[in-house]
């Protein structure tokens, strides 16, 4: 056989030439690159938004929570005062103030009996209406400021004859009851005509 023969009768035979096993083949479509890694990113972003969320809607939840709990008994204790004052009941008022209010502020019956007797905004209150109250928990190392769970408030105040006032108050937790920290008291709608004290 010659080698010119040989050559010819394998291209002749019908078989295609032998492929390149380092060359992909012409006849197979590529390969779709796989998006898995963008279905986990897009997982991953989403349960971290949904935990922070969570994390952060939970104890806003509870506060919110809290201070709609506790409206009632800080109107009550508001409530009390004026009543203790348009009363004349001047011991009972004072013990409406926490300790650290009575010790700071000099708090006591007599200092209660003056200021009420000199001062509209201290007579004749009937009801206290708190409009908004925010609580928080405070530490302080300054023992004068009001400590643990604090209350601020504000509201109105209806008064004997239908006249309103306002008031603000910050309130602590002393024994598991509330307690009057300080408390600004305004009488009338008008600051010009309004007669406003504070304790």
């Amino acid at each position: 056989m010659q080698p010119g023969a040989s050559a010819m009768s394998q291209s002749g035979s019908g078989f295609p030439p032998p492929e390149n096993p380092f060359q992909p083949s012409a006849s197979l479509p590529p390969q779709p690159r796989s998006r898995a890694w963008l279905w986990l990113a897009a997982g991953g972003v989403l349960i971290l938004i949904c935990s922070c969320c969570g994390l952060c809607v939970v104890p806003a939840g509870l506060g919110v929570y809290q201070a709609v709990n506790e409206r009632g008994n800080v109107e009550q204790v508001v409530t009390a005062f004026m009543a203790d004052l348009a009363a004349k009941r001047f011991s009972d008022a004072a013990d409406r103030f926490s300790s650290r209010a009575r010790r700071v502020s000099s708090i006591s019956s007599e200092k209660l009996a003056k200021v009420a007797g000199e001062n509209q905004a201290y007579q004749g209150g009937r009801a206290a209406h708190v409009a908004g109250v925010h609580l928080s928990r405070a530490f302080n190392s300054n023992q004068d400021v009001p400590q643990g769970v604090v209350a601020q408030v504000s509201g109105t105040i209806d008064y004997e004859g239908g006249e309103r006032g306002a008031f603000r108050a910050t309130l602590e937790k002393e024994n598991g009851a509330w307690r009057l920290h300080s408390i600004q008291v305004q009488h009338g709608a008008a600051p010009a005509n309004a007669t406003k004290s504070d304790f």
